[in-house]
């Protein structure tokens, strides 16, 4: 008894020093984050849209893009298909530490409860802000009462003695900042029709994009766009003006000739026919009045005028017109390279993106937790967006997956790779090695990463020794599997030679039913098959 006691002594001592050993580091690096602050100071100085003393408002003011988006197509469909192109495969949170992970998503959830903002919702809505203004602001509100934070969780405040409960949106047109001398953000101001409200820095996230150096606001790519969108409307609005002007002609009428010019008497009447005449009606008069269209046989052609204004809009917006539908002359191999163009932009965002989120909020949520990234890379947990092209998704990873299996990654770094977690060790018996016992994917990556010729020689013998040799393992006797074992053959060697490879095989079920070794006689009669190659 007094050895167990022992023993349990010892293990509760274990996990003391463990718990101290973990505060001590995490008091360690927030006292060294806080040196940090206080130390190292900007030297380079601001960039201000006004007077560095008062709150600067953007350089152009966003409720323009917010009119835009409203009211214009291209830029909606334009904004539309960067977002659902951004998610179009979804995204993920991971890290090497389960523990993080779990923390991390219960914290998401719980948040996604109490502010009625679905996580998904959240981060689309991130999305949204950076691709129409290059700017997106959060408010956090902090709070420890009872119902704010997740039951099952222990945390505290880091930037402030409460920690945070939710994240909310901000119109993004309606934030002004102030900032020192050397560009520092001092506070953000919100301003409505209704009130104005002050924000310290440390309860605002400003995410931002394409930001100038020194300057306080990203600026949004849909800026010069704005012109091009402009100008192809006012063309639009006069083509239509000259349809209306053509559809209704102007016309002049004469009365009288030059030897007998029309009386006064005359012209009178012929203006009251023609103004009481129906839209689709006519006139029929004598050879004294004639009637001519003025300029109704020089119309303008408009078209190249608006495919060139709207392929300036395309161009500005980074999104080829095929994805608008104009693929008139497009085929399947020039759309797959304009579309990779636009794959190009939408990498940089998800780039922005995943590191402001892991930055400005999954990290201070970490720290709250006890989480420490910083000092226990360990325990970094970040937020990824999927690979929205397969194709080259398929092509990567089958690359990683060639170095892990020719030893040059570790089983971690390919699985990173990969964008998983680290796979556990009560999972490891799901595996497909474990539970078939044969993997056989070396030489299809092999393959694909060095072609060969797939109707080689070399190629059906080896993948006939490799399919006998499956069969050997599986020990199965049975008609069934010699049937299907001769349907791969077949199939590899691709009909060739079926009616001997067909009377082998009948051989080998009568040697088999006669009570000869089955791997013994797989061996005999496989060489049989090679000989037909």
């Amino acid at each position: 008894m007094k050895l167990l006691n022992n023993i349990r002594n010892l293990f509760i001592r274990e996990r003391e020093n463990e718990s101290n050993i973990r505060k001590a580091i995490t008091d360690a690096s927030n006292k060294t984050r806080e040196i940090a602050e206080n130390i190292i100071k900007k030297v380079t100085f601001g960039i201000f849209n006004g007077s560095p003393d008062d709150f600067e408002a953007p350089p152009i003011d966003l409720n323009i893009l917010t009119a835009a988006y409203d009211v214009d197509s291209y830029i909606r469909q334009a904004v539309d298909k960067y977002v659902d192109q951004l998610f179009k495969e979804g995204y993920r949170i991971y890290g090497k530490n389960p523990d993080a992970v779990d923390y991390i998503k219960k914290r998401f959830d719980y948040m996604a409860e109490i502010t009625e903002i679905p996580t998904e919702t959240f981060f689309t809505g991130i999305a949204e802000d950076i691709v129409k203004y290059a700017n997106c602001f959060l408010t956090k509100v902090r709070s420890s009462e009872d119902g704010h934070q997740h039951p099952d969780l222990k945390v505290e405040g880091y930037y402030e003695d409460e920690p945070i409960a939710g994240y909310f949106f901000m119109n993004a047109g309606t934030v002004t900042i102030l900032r020192d001398g050397f560009g520092i953000t001092k506070k953000y101001k919100q301003t409505t029709a209704e009130e104005e409200k002050d924000f310290p820095r440390e309860d605002i996230i400003h995410f931002h994009y394409k930001r100038e150096k020194g300057e306080a606001f990203g600026k949004s790519f849909l800026l010069p766009v704005l012109d091009d969108v402009r100008a192809l409307r006012e063309v639009e609005q006069n083509m239509l003006r000259m349809v209306h002007k053509n559809i209704n002609p102007f016309h002049h009428v004469q009365v009288g000739t030059k030897d007998l010019p029309g009386t006064e008497a005359e012209v009178e009447l012929v203006k009251e026919e023609i103004e009481n005449m129906e839209t689709d009606g006519g006139l029929v008069t004598t050879e004294r009045v004639s009637i001519k269209p003025i300029a109704s046989d020089q119309v303008i052609q408009a078209k190249p005028y608006l495919e060139y204004l709207e392929n300036r809009v395309f161009t500005g917006t980074g999104i080829p017109a095929i994805m608008f539908g104009r693929g008139d002359t497009a085929n399947r191999s020039t759309g797959d390279s304009m579309t990779s163009e636009m794959s190009d932009r939408i990498k940089a965002i998800q780039k922005t993106i995943e590191s402001s989120v892991y930055e400005k909020i999954i990290k201070e949520l970490l720290l709250e937790g006890g989480y420490d990234p910083i000092i226990n890379p360990e325990e970094k947990v970040v937020f990824q967006f999927n690979e929205n092209d397969m194709d080259s998704k398929i092509k990567t990873d089958n690359h990683i997956t060639f170095l892990f299996e020719h030893g040059i990654i570790t089983e971690d770094e390919a699985r990173q790779e990969l964008g998983r977690d680290p796979i556990q060790d009560a999972d490891r018996e799901k595996l497909h090695y474990n539970l078939i016992g044969n993997n056989e994917g070396n030489d299809e990556t092999d393959n694909k990463n060095e072609p060969k010729n797939q109707h080689s020689k070399d190629n059906k013998e080896e993948e006939i020794i490799k399919i006998f040799n499956y069969a050997k393992k599986n020990k199965k006797n049975n008609a069934k599997n010699i049937i299907q074992l001769k349907k791969q053959v077949n199939i590899i060697l691709k009909g060739e030679k079926a009616n001997e490879i067909s009377k082998v095989f009948n051989r080998l079920e009568k040697t088999l039913n006669n009570g000869s070794d089955f791997e013994t006689s797989l061996d005999i009669y496989r060489k049989v098959i090679l000989k037909f190659i």
